[in-house]
């Protein structure tokens, strides 16, 4: 069982968080978004009234009880989560993109890579309609 952060409450995070609750080897222990008080966090809030919220993704990152974080976050803050999740060591569940350009990309990957910082990039539409059409 790995116990789960997840940084943004957007639609990815909530498809994430409602995904992983029905998946046995997850659990959703701990939430944040970068804006609260969006009307999509609030909603996942009110919903998980019992689910640990923390102060900020620095907190949530850093939490021992959390193994996985999963980032669902706009993609300029990705390289900022990534560096936190180095620094302690937790693993990183990463929506696409990974970050804003190659360069920036190419070195955090090779920062990762040098941390041995257990991750995966998530590209969710890749079996998509329109994705298999071109790939074919």
């Amino acid at each position: 069982m790995y116990n789960v952060g997840i940084i943004g409450l957007g639609g990815m995070g909530q498809k994430m968080l409602a995904d992983m609750a029905v998946h046995s080897s997850f659990t959703v222990t701990t939430i944040w978004d970068p804006d609260p008080d969006s009307a999509a966090a609030s909603a996942v809030i009110a919903k998980h009234p019992s689910m640990n919220i923390s102060a900020n993704a620095d907190e949530l990152i850093a939490d021992p009880g959390v193994d996985l974080v999963y980032v669902a976050s706009p993609p300029q803050s990705h390289r900022g989560y990534f560096l936190s999740a180095i620094e302690v060591k937790t693993a990183v569940y990463c929506e696409k993109p990974f970050g804003v350009n190659v360069t920036e990309s190419t070195e955090l990957l090779g920062e990762i890579e040098r941390a041995k910082l257990p991750h995966v990039l998530n590209f969710n539409h890749g079996n998509a309609r329109g994705s298999t059409h071109i790939e074919k």
